[in-house]
């Protein structure tokens, strides 16, 4: 059977390659020179010394598929093999594109060149809008991608993004924006006043009383909890998971989430990322047993989701988009962070240069109008200079003396 392939010249080995093969259980991957191909083999057009290779790849396809042919890894555990092999091709995908703040993220953790481009750009923008963005939550994630770059959120082109949200309205944009913030701060261990607007204690109490009795959390507060809105206040709440009145909340909000996996509502690629984020923060395995339904674990359905050009869809198999690539790599990062023992996604420290520093006091010298006190000014100098002023105040009163002497 010829499987759609026009040039006869391939129609007899692709018959006996097709017999090969399990129906449902295997297909094969259509290559020229040597790189998957976007297209099938039956819409690609021949061109002169091209090779072409069909790759053997073992998958199962998923059970009462309705997404066209979607399908899904062979069962089992993701092998770090499986793994690493999905982050080099979300990377290459992602750098073939303009790159986002959440791009960036991605690539610094998983140890990728991040285009020099991105951080002048923020520097620009920053100075363009005078330090000014009306939704915090960019604030919050110009300041995650410019730590990932390497710059300094605290004085980028003279304006402090981190005080701006402590001292934002960071309920302005529902539940996304509190999340974010306590993840901004908590990034680089910023140092927070205790009379901010927003001290962390205040974040976490915000976002723990926000919790719907299904375990679950919404952006917009009301009493239909969503995975996604849950995975994002999960991944603010992990550095705070053995605290009291915080412990009990978040075991509450990984079973819903684990019920919504397990009845098959997770069903979006952005969706099971933000899930395996969260977990990967927690400690806890995506690929484990308490997110695993019919052999399939969560880390598996997220990885049903890549093309062959490494990028992933959202839903109904199509072609990969930015939005959803971005959101993919970051939780193939998280979860790659996890299994290295290499803590969270989102601790990003701020990369202190002495230069820098040295610039920023000037700053401060010159804005206040004083000079630099004179350390090299102890007890010694003191002594000596009091010494001399006897010295002198002897050859006065000698002077003196002297002339009163020659008027008498």
């Amino acid at each position: 059977e010829n499987v759609g392939y026009t040039e006869s010249a391939y129609g007899k080995m692709i018959t006996t390659i097709k017999c090969l093969a399990s129906e449902g259980t295997y297909y094969w991957a259509f290559y020229v020179n040597g790189k998957a191909a976007n297209v099938g083999a039956d819409s690609y057009p021949l061109q002169p010394g091209d090779q072409i290779s069909f790759q053997y790849e073992s998958w199962q396809a998923p059970s009462g598929d309705t997404n066209g042919g979607v399908t899904k890894p062979a069962t089992g555990t993701v092998t770090k093999t499986t793994l690493v092999k999905a982050i080099n091709g979300a990377s290459q995908y992602t750098l073939k594109h303009p790159i986002s703040d959440w791009d960036v993220i991605a690539l610094k953790q998983m140890g990728k060149t991040i285009p020099a481009t991105y951080l002048e750009n923020m520097k620009k923008l920053v100075k363009d809008k005078n330090g000014h963005f009306s939704k915090i939550t960019d604030l919050e994630k110009y300041t995650l991608g410019m730590l990932a770059a390497g710059g300094n959120p605290t004085n980028i082109q003279g304006y402090n993004l981190v005080e701006s949200i402590y001292n934002g309205n960071v309920t302005k944009q529902g539940l996304n924006g509190v999340a974010y913030a306590l993840i901004a701060l908590d990034s680089a261990n910023f140092q927070v006043p205790k009379t901010a607007t927003w001290t962390r204690e205040k974040l976490v109490n915000q976002l723990v009383k926000k919790q719907n009795k299904d375990g679950g959390w919404t952006w917009d507060g009301t009493s239909t909890s969503d995975p996604d809105t849950t995975a994002m206040v999960l991944t603010a709440l992990a550095p705070y998971k053995n605290q009291a009145g915080v412990k009990e909340k978040i075991n509450s909000a990984v079973k819903f989430l684990s019920t919504k996996y397990l009845n098959k509502k997770i069903d979006n690629s952005s969706t099971a990322a933000q899930v395996v984020i969260a977990l990967s923060a927690l400690g806890i395995d995506a690929n484990g047993s308490q997110f695993t339904k019919d052999g399939s674990s969560l880390v598996n359905s997220l990885l049903t989701y890549q093309n062959a050009d490494g990028g992933f869809y959202w839903q109904s198999k199509a072609p990969s988009d930015v939005f959803s690539t971005e959101q993919a790599f970051l939780a193939l990062a998280a979860y790659k962070l996890k299994l290295d023992g290499k803590g969270s996604l989102y601790h990003l420290p701020l990369a202190v240069k002495t230069s820098t520093h040295s610039q920023v006091v000037k700053k401060t010298i010159t804005q206040q109008g004083h000079s630099l006190p004179n350390t090299a000014t102890n007890s010694l100098n003191l002594l000596g200079m009091g010494v001399l002023l006897i010295i002198i105040g002897i050859a006065i009163y000698a002077i003196q003396r002297k002339q009163q002497f020659f008027k008498r």
